[in-house]
């Protein structure tokens, strides 16, 4: 069986959104479905300010999908801002 994706201490932000949340979702749909929320979707957008930083957005479907958007997402439920340097701890 393979493992959940892990993220390695010196990860940027893009490697991260990019690769390894997705493969986590992925990894977490096939093994530990999410229940009780049928119906519902989740979106969020996610500001880093720094020299890897950038925004990035996703919509999810609970135990089903998950769609990566490289860039701001207007209808989001929840925006965080953060510098990448506290977005590391």
């Amino acid at each position: 069986m393979r493992k959940r994706p892990t993220v390695p201490d010196d990860v940027t932000p893009g490697q991260y959104y990019e690769e390894i949340l997705p493969a986590q979702f992925e990894y977490d749909r096939t093994h530990k479905p999410v229940e009780g929320m049928d119906g519902y979707t989740f979106s969020m957008e996610v500001n880093i300010d720094g020299p890897n930083g950038g925004t990035w957005s996703f919509i999810t479907e609970p135990g089903r999908s998950m769609k990566l958007i490289r860039g701001a997402y207007k209808k989001a439920m929840v925006t965080f801002y953060i510098a990448e340097s506290d977005w590391r701890d």
